[in-house]
């Protein structure tokens, strides 16, 4: 199991990878859909999930890429895959 980075602050423009569902009907990093962080957020680390290689998966609230869903009564989720590398560049200069 890897380390729980728990809540993290993305910056605007961090490159993710949306989820896939693939093989024995697991969710993976779908490399053709690259996505980017429209805005500033927070995102929670999915650490009981089964990384892929590098890749971490991170629940990203829906109103980050549909604002008109801030009114929605309840938060709705979206699986982002992001590298390992660039979690830990954005925690190492979150605790700078």
């Amino acid at each position: 199991m890897s380390s729980n980075y728990g809540d993290v602050i993305f910056p605007k423009g961090t490159i993710g990878y949306e989820s896939v569902n693939g093989m024995y009907n697991f969710w993976y990093p779908g490399k053709e859909h690259q996505i980017e962080i429209p805005i500033k957020c927070v995102a929670r680390h999915l650490f009981l999930w089964k990384n892929q290689g590098d890749y971490l998966a991170f629940a990203v609230p829906m109103m980050v890429f549909k604002p008109e869903m801030i009114a929605e009564a309840k938060t709705q989720y979206v699986c982002i895959w992001f590298k390992k590398e660039i979690i830990d560049g954005i925690v190492s200069s979150t605790n700078s």
